[in-house]
């Protein structure tokens, strides 16, 4: 393991797993579903941000909701960091211009 990357545990992951799928899940509800409290789910997950594995939150948005109905996805070669790797970063699937 790199110096300076941060342990996680199975629960740590389970966290970063649903809030992959959803980022605005409320913190009672990401609390159920990784089976702890929510004081202890808010912990975990102010500690994940402070550490910089959750860097930010985002959306995704929907072309066609932005009058780009007509353009096709361009996909574009990328180089994750080893980061991005670690967990299987599920967010890169296509860019649209």
């Amino acid at each position: 393991m790199q110096k300076g990357t941060p342990v996680l545990d199975k629960t740590d992951k389970a966290i970063l797993k649903q809030l992959q799928t959803n980022s605005r899940i409320p913190n009672s509800e990401l609390a159920n579903k990784v089976k702890l409290s929510a004081s202890a789910c808010l912990k975990r997950v102010s500690r994940l941000r402070r550490e910089g594995t959750i860097k930010r939150f985002a959306a995704v948005i929907s072309p066609v909701d932005i009058g780009l109905s007509g353009v096709l996805p361009r996909y574009r070669r990328i180089r994750l960091s080893a980061e991005d790797c670690r967990f299987g970063y599920l967010g890169i699937q296509g860019f649209y211009y």
